[in-house]
């Protein structure tokens, strides 16, 4: 037994590393997202405007990797914490989708798969379905 006492030393040494390193998905103590720069063409771009007494920071990016799929880029964004807010891009004058936020913090991609390719990006939005109303918006000219 006092031959494998170091071997048994090693192995949970390394368990609790492996645990360690692993946070888990959607808690509070995850790490803030920062996703990589997706490869594709930089087509929008605006600063996240606070609306309604909200507090909003960061930049919202539209990239277009191929003929249908585009990448709403969120970087540096700061937003109340508060489950329920939702991500909306908005393209000729409509949503083009939804999806909830990862974070209320950090640098988050979303895919977004178009069967046509919008002729204008006009904005991305920042809902909270708790209050009913937008906290940010980053406005494209």
């Amino acid at each position: 037994m006092r031959k494998n006492l170091p071997l048994f030393f090693f192995v949970s040494f390394f368990t609790l590393l492996m645990i360690q390193g692993c946070a888990p998905m959607g808690s509070g103590t995850a790490a803030t997202p920062n996703d990589a720069i997706p490869k594709g063409t930089i087509t929008a771009q605006a600063e996240f405007l606070p609306l309604n007494s909200q507090t909003a920071s960061g930049v919202a990016v539209i990239y277009n990797i191929d003929a249908e799929t585009w990448v709403v880029r969120l970087e540096g964004v700061s937003f109340p914490v508060e489950t329920g807010l939702q991500l909306i891009p908005v393209a000729d004058s409509a949503a083009v989708g939804t999806t909830s936020l990862r974070s209320s913090k950090g640098t988050q991609n979303y895919a977004l798969t178009l069967a046509t390719a919008p002729t204008k990006w006009n904005k991305v939005r920042i809902y909270s379905t708790k209050t009913q109303t937008d906290y940010a918006e980053a406005l494209f000219k």
